[in-house]
């Protein structure tokens, strides 16, 4: 639960996407090695430790194979909305490191609420801002279960400078939704970065929604330019 200082770092260039989506362990992971293979320390003889991508995908890659086992009619994006949704972020890190953290298979297994989109990554408000527009996006709550779920709506985060960002800055049209069981419920997030006095650079913080025993987070970021 440490970022590996090699790790990529976000957003995605020319769009603002945030990227990564999530985290997975990828230091000193030990696997199996090919009886060809040449990368990585040799453990065991039939073993090898490796860092990286070459690792980290691989634990993704097996949490989404364990969520199709577990929910086969789940289509693709909500296999992906499961495990970014509730994974575990890693303390004073940005979601433009991590996204929305290290992938939990045993929460994502279990989860009925699911969030789409996965991320809102808003790109670059150009300077100057008092002509920013409004940034509206519609985030939309599915319920797979079978019982109605309730859920607490919040917004955190913070600007450049590590302090909270102004209150208006980024607000919800609810504060709590019901979702219907087998149905969908959604809200309205706007970004408002065009209030005075604001500091320039970038924003990144996450929306939660908590209900049914479980929290769905989805990461946001927006930049401000200088």
């Amino acid at each position: 639960d440490r970022m590996a200082d090699f790790s990529s770092r976000g957003p995605r260039p020319g769009d603002g996407v945030i990227k990564p989506d999530v985290t997975a362990p990828g230091v000193d992971i030990v696997a199996a090695r090919s009886s060809t293979g040449v990368i990585g320390t040799p453990v065991g003889g039939r073993y090898t430790k490796l860092n990286g991508t070459s690792m980290a995908a691989p634990h993704v890659a097996g949490a989404a194979s364990l969520l199709v086992n577990a929910h086969p009619d789940w289509p693709a994006a909500r296999v992906k909305a499961a495990l970014t949704g509730t994974a575990v972020p890693a303390a004073g890190v940005s979601p433009l490191a991590q996204g929305t953290g290290r992938v939990d298979v045993a929460k994502a297994v279990k989860a009925t609420v699911t969030a789409e989109p996965v991320s809102l990554g808003l790109g670059t408000q150009l300077w100057p801002h008092d002509d920013d527009p409004e940034l509206t996006r519609t985030v939309t709550y599915h319920n797979s279960g079978k019982q109605p779920v309730s859920l607490d709506l919040a917004v955190e985060a913070s600007g450049p400078d590590g302090r909270p960002a102004p209150a208006q800055m980024f607000t919800l049209s609810a504060a709590s939704l019901t979702v219907p069981a087998g149905g969908d419920a959604s809200v309205t997030f706007t970004a408002e970065t065009s209030l005075s006095g604001a500091a320039d650079g970038w924003y990144t913080g996450r929306v939660t929604a908590t209900g049914g025993g479980a929290t769905v987070s989805m990461p946001l970021a927006v930049e401000r330019e200088a």
